[in-house]
């Protein structure tokens, strides 16, 4: 679930203690969702001093509705992002400040399937902040409210890397807890679960509740046991979940089970890839591939055991097989001999039958 504001009184804050201050560092990351182009400037997030009288910095749309921009006191024009909003489509928002020098600010942004853009800027002319508002200006300002969802909103007195950002992106559970000032996940509620205590406040009218955003973050691995391969991808989830086919001799097998398998992520939303030899530390040595494996190797003893087997009857007319002086066992119907495993071995001369 998200939480979503459709009116200007929806908006939601947090006044109880200062906000990590820019001029020093800052990240916020978050998911947005614009439900109704205002064709205005709309507030996600706000960082505010005296008592929400005034910016220190402001995540928002541009006038057009649909642009995010960064806006502080000296940079009225904002950090302006390359990935626009589009309504009902879920969009990936980061902002980083590490001082007020003109390279100092960055707004991230991606969209679902896409690449993270980056745009750098300045932030700077702000005070230090005493106050943080969701969906609009601040508890007491009602103006430029964000009408759409917002979700996994976590704030960080540190300036985290791309990587680190689009790994938050991408978990539904906070990844990095160093230097987290507050981590909101907004999906049923508006309480802090950092372990800080800093519960957003609610407006004067409640926010509605909706779908959350499809993390979608591809799983790919391949596994490899004692008979017989896995390749398996999924989505949104890191449980894989395969069929495979294993045969060995005559024996033929199917199972189909979860799989969790361990690995190394080449990048961090790349594909993992991994590969598992024998049985996976800690895991049962039944069902899923082991059982398959159980059932190959119980069917590989069947076979070895059949070969060393000595035959009971002539495999030619079904004859029962006598033994002969030197203790061959052979037909007295037309003098085959046979050996272990069902093989024909030789011929006995009729003064034997």
């Amino acid at each position: 679930m998200s939480q979503r504001s459709d009116a200007a009184s929806d908006r939601v804050s947090y006044t109880a203690s200062p906000p990590p201050d820019p001029a020093t560092a800052f990240t916020v990351t978050f998911w947005a969702r614009l439900r109704v182009d205002r064709d205005d400037f709309s507030t996600m997030l706000r960082l505010h001093s005296a008592s929400g009288g005034s910016t220190t910095v402001n995540v928002a749309t541009g006038s057009s509705g649909v642009t995010p921009v960064v806006v502080s006191p000296g940079n009225t024009s904002g950090i302006v992002a390359t990935d626009s909003l589009a309504v009902d489509a879920w969009r990936m928002i980061a902002v980083t400040v590490a001082g007020t020098g003109a390279t100092g600010g960055k707004i991230y942004t991606k969209t679902i399937g896409g690449t993270t853009n980056i745009v750098t800027g300045q932030v700077s002319g702000g005070s230090a902040p005493d106050g943080l508002t969701l969906f609009g200006r601040s508890p007491g300002d009602a103006g430029e409210w964000f009408n759409g969802g917002l979700a996994y909103v976590r704030v960080w007195s540190a300036v985290l890397s791309q990587a680190e950002i689009e790994a938050e992106w991408a978990s539904a559970t906070i990844v990095r807890t160093s230097g987290v000032w507050a981590n909101w996940p907004m999906l049923t509620n508006i309480l802090d679960v950092s372990g800080n205590g800093r519960h957003l406040t609610a407006g004067t009218t409640a926010l509605t509740t909706e779908d959350d955003p499809s993390l979608n973050t591809n799983v790919t691995g391949s596994a490899t046991a004692a008979l017989g391969g896995l390749t398996a991808t999924a989505s949104g989830t890191r449980t894989v979940r395969a069929t495979a086919a294993g045969q060995f001799g005559g024996l033929s097998a199917t199972a189909t089970s979860p799989s969790h398998i361990t690995g190394s992520a080449t990048s961090t939303l790349g594909g993992l890839t991994a590969t598992a030899h024998g049985r996976v530390p800690g895991a049962p040595e039944q069902g899923s591939w082991w059982g398959l494996v159980d059932i190959l190797r119980e069917g590989a003893q069947l076979a070895r055991e059949e070969r060393e087997r000595d035959p009971v009857a002539c495999l030619d007319c079904g004859e029962p097989l006598r033994s002969g002086p030197r203790g061959q066992l052979y037909c007295p119907f037309d003098g085959s001999i046979w050996g272990a495993g069902n093989r024909r071995v030789g011929h006995v001369s009729a003064t034997h039958h």
